[in-house]
């Protein structure tokens, strides 16, 4: 190849040397893959591939024509820009740390737009290959495709990984280098067994694009250390593309998505029964390891729209005045250590101004009647909430009705109950140090209790450490470590303040803040926090500055943990312990609210309009303060409460919450590259908000949609939700269906902000805008006055939402947001006698649908690219 051109093409796993020839070098080369199954390629898999645990060689041999005068680099390059979402930026993050470990000159890139810069991951090649032998003239270089090594020696190969000996490329000399990995799998098209992260397919890096093996010469890097294009002179390259045999949707099941890879270890969600008539609300005490995933029972399937508003209605709104009182009088679940084993306990207030209380559910069944308490519990609160948070919010409103009465039967009661004796008040986070973690104080700066919130309302006991590298979360009876933080990973560290704390005294709180979530933890005493606060800040500055002085006796930690990373699963995507989750993965979680309030703070429109605009700035070169303004106004939609808005201020809240959302997953996980994805994409990213949790596919048809037809496809009957939500929209319009954008190519790039005293004219303008974009009107050249009509495809999926579902009714609904010369024809082709159109004439037909996804943008009536769409 010169400078991107192939020349030819060549074989796989040939048993002789494939001769190659560039401007540049000339030589010969085998590419050797591990066959998925021995018996597909027997000659290199009894001579290779049974001996070494190897999945991938590479040997190149051969003479360069001219000497580099540069660098000469060697690696990997992506034929187009990788457009990674925040995970697969993180993984590839993990990736490269770990390669890094063993390649300390490593440079790479994701590319950019312009393709000024290819993506790439190189090293310069006199230390890239794991051999590298130097032939002078006259003398007989080393056999290839022996199945043996190339023979160099132990202490060349570590002269040369360690820079001792230096580069000396030259034109006489014949070279023999050979690199191969266990890591990657070309034949699957996977990077395999790497310690810091689970099997990845490669294509959630770079979708369909070639991967090209490089040796290129950079010879005047760009001021920021970028390889330009235009400076590298390339002496080999070949390029490879996964053709898989396989059927698409088998394809597509292979490539996991991140939430597919493993169980989260951010939280954890006691098993239970589900909802109990009677007896006990839930098991109080438990071994640690006897948590599950939390689910709900199987919902996808056809739903009878009128049978899901009479459920609605029959359902009572949730007060916020009373979640309120609820947060106030038992403010949290919290899981305390007792004789090995964590028990169930929740917080109590039960004076003004007293210290909070620790009891458990049955110690509330025992003192006071809590029936008519779950009766209501059924009728309010959304049914995807988790046991535990249905059980806290039963226990909460049963007390706080004892403390309205103020009966002389239920003050002897309440008195009864705060006098218990228990050991929950004396031992939380004040116990002796365990035995386990007296041995390791060599390699820990600072130790003790506190509990770590899993979520909102929810929180655990726990010894928590913190090293040189990270602070970890175990627990104190058996030391497995349930959490860990990098301190790489910290952005901000701080106490929190009375307001945004958990109303629990007198207990004192901290966060520490990620990129991608904030952590809580909460400590005995105002002093003991701030201690903890000094610590992690100097540490975190001393990390970033690589200073970190060591204590008398201090042992840093240089075990194998030091190559293991926070999963960038659990940074973005969470699965909270107050919702049943099943798949969904909740977004807007970086930050925790701790209790409703009675009247909102700021304006919920306002909220939702901000996040919006935040969400429609963001790209993958997103600015960090930027990202975290976004996704903390995300995260502030979790204390909006829409059931007081009408019906023209929810659907213009929830357009800009979907549209949010879209950018939010975009961001987050890059879009999905395939049909089949779509169903596990939609139905697993999640909102919080106005005290229910929601799927991108819930949003859109179960409330937004809820008053509206189903999709015609068979398949939505097996893939859409039947869950209702009290705070569903009930009036149908068949405008939302050009309202509503996923980003698909087959849709208009722009979206705007919705405004309720608007939305009208505002659901015209983007009715005219998808028509614009995706629908088209031609003259037939067969028949004299013969028209085609070309509708978008979703005029065809949602066809009942225009007036009865016939083509007919359809083409009458767009007729109007036709372009003025595509409504005559169309119009032209009307029967006003019989009021239907002429399909003699008028040909209606349905563009293909692209599942291809781009990010939207914000639409301004002033930008003539909108004007133009």
């Amino acid at each position: 190849e010169k400078n991107d051109t192939i020349t030819t093409g060549f074989p796989i796993n040939s048993q002789d040397p494939v001769p190659v020839e560039t401007d540049l070098f000339k030589g010969k080369m085998l590419m050797l893959l591990k066959p998925v199954r021995a018996e597909d390629d027997p000659y290199w898999t009894e001579r290779l591939f049974s001996k070494k645990k190897r999945r991938f060689v590479f040997q190149l041999q051969g003479k360069l024509k001219r000497v580099p005068e540069g660098t000469l680099y060697a690696g990997g390059e992506i034929s187009n820009p990788m457009q990674l979402g925040l995970v697969a930026k993180g993984i590839c993050g993990l990736l490269l740390k770990f390669i890094k470990s063993v390649a300390s000159d490593l440079h790479y890139s994701f590319g950019d737009s312009k393709e000024k810069e290819k993506a790439h991951i190189v090293v310069p090649a006199w230390s890239f290959f794991e051999r590298l032998v130097v032939t002078k003239p006259g003398e007989e270089p080393p056999e290839m495709g022996s199945g043996e090594e190339f023979d160099e020696p132990k202490e060349s190969i570590e002269a040369r990984a360690s820079g001792k000996i230096k580069a000396n490329w030259n034109t006489e000399d014949t070279y023999s280098m050979s690199f191969y990995t266990m890591y990657l799998d070309i034949a699957k098209w996977q990077v395999v067994q790497v310690p810091v992260t689970s099997d990845i397919n490669l294509k959630t890096f770079w979708g369909n694009s070639f991967l090209r093996i490089v040796l290129f010469e950079n010879t005047t890097p760009a001021k920021d250390g970028r390889h330009l294009q235009v400076d590298n002179t390339y002496y080999f390259a070949i390029e490879l593309r996964h053709l898989s045999v396989t059927p698409r949707n088998e394809e597509d099941e292979e490539t996991p998505m991140p939430w597919e890879k493993r169980r989260s270890g951010t939280f954890r969600v006691l098993k239970d029964s589900g909802r109990q008539d009677s007896g006990s609300l839930l098991a109080e005490t438990y071994e640690d390891d006897q948590f599950f995933d939390a689910e709900e029972e199987n919902s996808v399937h056809e739903i009878d729209v009128e049978s899901m508003h009479e459920v609605i209605n029959s359902r009572v709104r949730p007060s916020v005045e009373i979640l309120s009182k609820i947060d106030t009088v038992c403010p949290a679940m919290i899981e305390i250590i007792q004789k090995g084993k964590y028990t169930k306990t929740y917080a109590f207030n039960l004076e003004k101004n007293g210290s909070t209380v620790f009891r458990t559910a049955s110690s509330v069944e025992e003192h006071f009647a809590i029936s008519s308490s779950k009766q209501a519990a059924e009728q309010m609160w959304s049914p995807r909430l988790s046991s535990c948070e249905r059980c806290r919010r039963i226990l909460g409103q049963t007390i706080s009705k004892a403390l309205m009465d103020g009966i002389s039967s239920g003050i002897a009661r309440l008195s009864k109950f705060a006098g218990e004796e228990t050991t929950f008040d004396s031992s939380f986070l004040k116990r002796s140090e365990p035995s386990w973690a007296k041995k390791q104080k060599s390699k820990i700066r600072k130790s003790g209790y506190g509990a770590r919130a899993l979520s909102d309302r929810h929180w655990m006991e726990e010894w928590i450490q913190v090293s040189d590298r990270f602070i970890s979360f175990h627990n104190p009876e058996k030391q497995k470590c349930h959490f860990r933080i990098s301190l790489q990973s910290i952005v901000q560290v701080k106490c929190l303040s009375k307001d945004d704390s958990p109303l629990m005294s007198p207990f004192s709180f901290i966060s520490i803040g990620t990129l991608g979530r904030t952590i809580y933890v909460m400590f005995s005493s105002p002093v003991e926090a701030q201690d903890w606060v000094d610590l992690i800040i100097g540490l975190v500055a001393m990390r970033n500055s690589n200073d970190l002085p060591s204590p008398a006796g201090y042992q840093s930690d240089t075990s194998v943990q030091t190559i293991s990373f926070d999963d960038p699963s659990d940074e973005f995507l969470i699965e909270s312990s107050m919702w049943n989750c099943k798949q969904r993965r909740i977004l807007n979680g970086r930050q925790l609210i701790f209790h409703s309030r009675d009247s909102q703070t700021k304006n919920p429109i306002e909220l939702m309009e901000t996040a919006l605009v935040l969400a429609l700035e963001q790209s993958t070169d997103y600015d960090e303060q930027t990202l975290i303004d976004f996704l903390n106004s995300a995260a502030a939609l979790k204390d909006v409460d829409v059931h007081g808005f009408d019906e023209k201020e929810r659907l213009a809240f929830f357009l800009n919450l979907y549209h949010t959302m879209i950018m939010h997953a975009f961001l987050v996980l890059g879009p999905p590259d395939s049909s089949f994805k779509w169903i596990s994409y939609f139905n697993t990213i999640a909102y919080q908000c106005s005290d229910d949790v929601f799927s991108l596919t819930e949003l859109e048809h179960c409330v937004i949609r809820a008053a509206m037809s189903y999709p015609t496809q068979i398949v939505s009957k097996f893939v859409l939700p039947k869950s209702t939500f009290s705070f569903a929209l009930s009036r149908p319009d068949y405008r939302v269906n050009f309202a509503l954008n996923c980003g698909s190519l087959s849709n208009p790039e722009f979206v705007p902000v919705y405004k309720a005293e608007t939305l009208n004219e505002q659901l015209d303008q983007a009715s005219r805008w998808y028509m614009k974009y995706a629908a088209d009107v031609r003259v037939s050249t067969k028949r004299a006055g013969g028209v085609t009509l070309i509708l978008p495809k979703i005029c065809n999926w949602f066809a009942d939402d225009f007036g009865n579902g016939s083509t007919n009714d359809v083409v009458q609904c767009v007729e109007r947001f036709l372009k003025d010369e595509q409504r005559k024809l169309v119009a032209s082709c009307y029967w006003k006698h019989e009021k239907r159109y002429n399909f003699g004439d008028l040909n209606v037909k349905y563009a293909s649908y692209s599942f291809e996804c781009r990010n939207l943008k914000l639409a301004n009536k002033n930008d003539k690219s909108v004007n133009e769409t």
